[in-house]
């Protein structure tokens, strides 16, 4: 489509990325109509009016693709085969976000959008510091999106090839931060299974978050490895204690590996230390715990090979029960709806957990109606089930469906009262009978 100064500053008006009271201030500042059409797209360019982006797609006849919702697109940040990402502006609060489009040739396909809006609704449940926060899914028919945080900087693959290679401790602080990211959503019940550089975003201030959790799979402890563009050279100089958190990491045998990010988290957040402070020969036990509390070798594996489901609605107590729980060898899910935690034991599908814990301190009425649907129904009618209940809700403990492998135990407890518990009710056959 040809252009002249005048259609092309109307245009901008038409498509709304500019007002028209913008559009006449900038002709009132010219003073003429004898402009060239370059004069007119670089004085667009300079007043901020329009960016590279924009004026490209307007001059290709575009009039599409300039606002999703009320997002205004800048320009894009990233392209792939599934979407394409952009950094946008919303038109009345200026908030900057990523906005994720899915692209135009899998918009037919059902699969396609699904596996996209799943990418969504995992990520809405993932709010943590090392992973990039999705504040929006737009089921769009004409094109689906998700709004993003956008973060100011590079991807670890971007950052590698400038840098090369990064020193024993800026290494270590990077897995550190991919590890807890992994670990929050391992806690939730969610694998990220499409790791790699790109998908590893480095803010300016050098925080990690990780991205993409569009192949990402709800406690799929069962899927195919695949392992690409891995090197075999090995930095030398490095401590033994980082070769040797190295080496478990990347063990042949998948047996031998840490078996949670937590695992390995604990791991290199140890290793650290010894590097900040060496005199103060802080232990670093791969694959192990190195926090001060002393906890007994046979404590410590009492829930090896066992999940405990986490039913709480307060951070707080989520933290603490995971903690204490996973020093002792268990995987632990937390959920903060027990709608949505119910809703992960389906009939065709695997028991997701070996025990359910729900508090009814704060949930109330719902933990009790949980309580009673794991008690009654076919398929979870079998698994141990404690709800922690203040004393004071009567009505909870009346109500109650208790047996004995249905119980109730008041609050406030200790954490080793529940681990007792635990014990107890998922104990095997071949399990040694507590003392």
């Amino acid at each position: 489509m040809e252009f002249t100064p005048r259609s092309l500053t109307q245009r901008c008006i038409d498509l709304e990325l500019a007002t028209s009271q913008q559009i006449d201030r900038l002709w009132g500042e010219l003073r003429t109509d004898q402009v060239s059409l370059d004069e007119i797209k670089t004085l667009l360019l300079r007043k901020g009016l329009l960016t590279n982006f924009q004026l490209d797609r307007m001059l290709t006849g575009e009039r599409l693709g300039y606002f999703y919702g009320p997002y205004k697109v800048l320009y894009m940040i990233g392209a792939g085969t599934f979407a394409r990402v952009f950094r946008a502006v919303h038109r009345d609060t200026g908030k900057v976000v990523a906005i994720k489009v899915l692209r135009r040739r899998h918009r037919d396909q059902l699969a396609q959008i699904e596996q996209f809006l799943r990418e969504g609704r995992m990520g809405l449940e993932l709010r943590h510091p090392n992973i990039v926060t999705i504040y929006e899914i737009v089921n769009d028919p004409r094109a689906p999106y998700l709004v993003m945080e956008f973060v100011e900087g590079e991807t670890l693959r971007e950052i590698l090839k400038i840098r090369g290679k990064f020193d024993a401790l800026d290494g270590l602080r990077v897995i550190q931060d991919v590890c807890a990211g992994l670990d929050f959503a391992f806690q939730r019940g969610i694998t990220h299974r499409d790791m790699k550089l790109s998908n590893v975003l480095v803010h300016s201030s050098g925080r990690c978050k990780l991205v993409d959790f569009g192949l990402a799979a709800l406690a799929d402890v069962s899927s195919p490895e695949a392992i690409a563009d891995c090197p075999s050279a090995v930095a030398p100089g490095l401590p033994d204690f980082v070769y040797a958190i190295c080496n478990k990491a990347m063990e042949f045998q998948p047996d031998k590996r840490y078996q949670t990010p937590g695992q390995m988290l604990a791991d290199v957040e140890a290793a650290i230390k010894r590097i900040q402070n060496p005199e103060s020969a802080v232990p670093v036990a791969v694959g192990g715990s190195t926090d001060v509390e002393h906890i007994d070798p046979e404590e410590q594996m009492e829930g090896q090979g066992k999940t405990v489901m986490i039913i709480e609605s307060k951070a707080e107590l989520q933290d603490l029960l995971r903690e204490k729980l996973k020093k002792r060898g268990y995987r632990v899910l937390v959920f903060s709806d027990p709608e949505r935690a119910l809703a992960r034991f389906s009939p065709e599908e695997t028991i997701p957990a070996d025990c359910v814990v729900l508090c009814a301190v704060d949930l109330g009425n719902h933990a009790l109606e949980a309580f009673n649907t794991l008690v009654q129904q076919e398929h979870t009618k079998n698994i141990p089930v404690i709800m922690l209940v203040d004393p004071k809700q009567q009505h909870i403990i009346r109500g109650a469906n208790t047996s004995a492998h249905h119980v109730l135990l008041p609050m406030p407890l200790k954490v080793r009262e529940l681990r007792q518990a635990l014990v107890q009710l998922t104990r095997k056959p071949a399990d040694p009978v507590a003392s």
